[in-house]
């Protein structure tokens, strides 16, 4: 794995780290998604996505709080990706965070793994 930077610098509740691995980037989030903030995070992802990045793998490992504009943010980041061949992946552990994208039907229609690290070697590895 590449070493992360940090992205931005904490700020409204949200902060955010992305790594380049050899074929996808990861994004680990720390903080709340919501309507304060998802705008920030989907545009910082589609202009990773612009750049080339278009296989991604959202981390929501860490402390996390998801809201209906955090769900918006991840679909329309999904759909973005797809259209440029790629695909968005989230890696999740949190009881709370998993029951909202099971109670939303997302899990359906976005891979879900444990962790950043299982999210790359089962969707992008090779």
């Amino acid at each position: 794995m590449s070493p992360a930077s940090p992205d931005h610098p904490e700020q409204e509740g949200l902060s955010f780290e992305v790594s380049f691995e050899d074929n996808a980037c990861v994004i680990r989030v720390t903080g709340d998604i919501d309507i304060m903030t998802a705008e920030r995070l989907r545009s910082r992802l589609l202009e990773l996505a612009d750049a080339g990045h278009v296989n991604q793998v959202l981390s929501l490992e860490g402390d996390v709080f998801l809201d209906s504009a955090g769900l918006g943010a991840v679909v329309s980041i999904r759909r973005r990706l797809q259209v440029l061949g790629g695909a968005l992946v989230l890696a999740c552990s949190n009881e709370l965070v998993l029951r909202l994208l099971r109670l939303t039907s997302l899990d359906k229609v976005v891979a879900i793994h444990p962790t950043a690290e299982e999210a790359l070697d089962r969707e992008f590895a090779g």
